[in-house]
């Protein structure tokens, strides 16, 4: 796995988030990928650990000192975190660090990009920016397909209303506010429909890693041992696999330039 991207499960991450009450998600949430991205990876006795200095964080996540303190008390006795003090600051282990890195679902976040997108908020909205963004790349369409008869390509979601904000625990003024301003950045475009607000995020692929990048081990190769006629059997779904989404892909690309303007 390259350090650029973190594999970050969709469920185990929304199953710890939606464990806190509403008014404390954005905080764990901020808290929980700025401690995955930093932490150490590499399989190893350390792996999942980090050292930080509190105020560094609450700067760098947009998290109070006295949430973060609140927050890491409930982790720990949740058992998702131990902590030790010392000299050189405090230590976390993520004791579960390898269970967010499930591989059957999951979104390959590249880290610089989200470092930059959460450096552009004031500290007042870093902590709920991160906590929307997040969760938009966690509902974007991956590969083309259709919704109600529309074409949804890479980078497309839609947000019912209001349940958006109660999921990640921003309001709903707040989830317009910060909203708008990805529009003006051009983060996003968005529009009104029937099933509710259609976002398209204008720089998904820079947000997360192209299906060539990142692959489970797993299904990296066969191995020797499978018979030849698995082998065949494999190609034949991947090329019915490749020539369906081609499909899509073509016909979602038809229709962009009139759904989402300029977004090229």
């Amino acid at each position: 796995m390259s350090r650029s991207f973190l594999i970050l499960g969709r469920q185990p991450f929304r199953r710890l988030r939606d464990r806190f009450s509403v008014c404390r998600r954005v905080g764990v949430a901020s808290l929980w990928v700025d401690w995955l991205t930093s932490a150490k990876w590499e399989h190893a006795p350390d792996q999942g650990q980090l050292v930080f200095e509190r105020r560094a964080l609450a700067e760098r996540t947009g998290v109070a000192e006295s949430q973060i303190r609140t927050l890491m008390e409930k982790l720990v006795e949740m058992g998702e975190i131990t902590v030790d003090t010392g000299r050189r600051g405090t230590t976390i282990t993520l004791c579960n660090y390898v269970k967010y890195a499930d591989a059957h679902d999951f979104i390959a976040l590249n880290r610089q990009t989200f470092y930059q997108f959460r450096r552009q908020f004031s500290l007042k909205y870093r902590a709920p920016a991160t906590a929307l963004w997040i969760e938009c790349l966690l509902r974007a369409n991956y590969v083309s397909t259709f919704l109600d008869g529309q074409p949804m390509g890479p980078g497309d979601l839609v947000l019912g209303r209001g349940e958006f904000g109660a999921a990640v625990g921003v309001s709903v003024q707040k989830t317009r506010t910060l909203l708008d301003k990805l529009e003006r950045s051009d983060e996003i475009a968005r529009k009104a429909t029937n099933l509710g607000t259609r976002i398209n995020i204008r720089k998904y692929w820079a947000y997360v890693s192209t299906k060539g990048q990142i692959r489970p081990q797993s299904n990296q190769q066969l191995t020797s041992k499978q018979p030849a006629s698995n082998h065949s059997e494999q190609r034949n779904k991947e090329t019915s696999t490749t020539n369906g989404e081609d499909v899509i892909r073509q016909t979602y690309l038809k229709h962009r330039s009139e759904q989402w303007p300029n977004s090229d």
